[in-house]
């Protein structure tokens, strides 16, 4: 079952390890629950990467700051899956709802294939996307009810949801653990993402979560089909699942183009304001 959620997220990262274990409670009391690392079957490498001293690829060597970042999430029940299952999550959470509704897609065959109830009834979606992380985060703070994204992980990733500083902590985080991609100063570049996190959600022995994002605004993101908005992976293609949201932020910068990079758009405050 897949959850959509829009979410303006800022990240505090806890140290993974094979085997945490984590309390928690539930309705029948106290237990224990056990997270292991994804097995590593290519799209999980199970290597910790080192992106503070990597460079993106882009001909104007600009750093960045995070305007923008909308999170999903969708239970995975088979993590030998996992590309599939990010594909099939960030389609059916972005796609298939947002994409033609973003200004640079205004005059794409997206965005002119919507009939008017079409369009009304895609924002619609979009505008109403908070409904899980908001149930999640709120049964996270009841001691008395079952978590389901419950992996230390996900409580740092979104602690003080939605505080006004939680977008500034993501970047100051990005900025330390990154120096050469990212920056806290206002005139860094504006980027718009989305992440899509894939979570075990169910059990005493757990999985942790994957993490990918993927950066909008790219010259093609002008230019998608109403097939691109209904096919897995013909907008957003699984690469690469890391367990660190920092490490995924920071992937969705170094694997662009010089090409997509000449195209970038910044952030587009209009495209989150109807958002909210």
């Amino acid at each position: 079952m897949k959850h959509p959620a829009f979410i303006i997220a800022a990240t505090t990262i806890v140290v993974l390890g094979t085997g945490c274990v984590a309390p928690q409670s539930g309705t029948s009391g106290s237990r224990f629950i056990q997270y292991t690392d994804p097995i590593p079957n290519g799209y999980f490498t199970g290597e910790i990467p080192d992106f503070g001293t990597k460079q993106t690829l882009d001909p104007m060597n600009r750093k960045f700051r995070v305007a923008y970042l909308q999170v999903f999430a969708t239970r995975c029940e088979d993590f030998a899956s996992a590309a599939k299952v990010m594909e099939e999550g960030i389609k059916d959470n972005v796609a298939s709802q947002y994409m033609a509704l973003r200004e640079q897609a205004a005059d794409s065959h997206a965005r002119k294939f919507l009939t008017p109830q079409m369009y009304e009834a895609n924002k619609s979606v979009a505008q109403s996307g908070s409904t899980f992380i908001n149930v999640w985060l709120a049964n996270s703070r009841d001691p008395r009810k079952l978590y389901t994204m419950s992996s230390p992980v996900e409580h740092a990733f979104l602690a003080d949801y939605p505080s006004e500083g939680w977008l500034a902590k993501v970047n100051a985080d990005l900025a330390a653990k990154y120096p050469n991609l990212f920056s806290n100063d206002s005139s860094a570049w504006p980027i718009d993402l989305v992440m899509e996190v894939i979570f075990d959600g169910t059990g005493q022995q757990r999985t942790y979560s994957l993490y990918e994002a993927w950066i909008l605004g790219l010259p093609e993101h002008a230019l998608i089909t109403f097939g691109d908005t209904v096919n897995a992976g013909a907008i957003f293609k699984a690469q690469r699942g890391f367990v660190s949201p920092l490490d995924a932020i920071a992937a969705a910068l170094l694997k662009l183009s010089p090409e997509q990079w000449e195209g970038l758009e910044p952030a587009n405050p209009n495209d989150h304001s109807w958002l909210q």
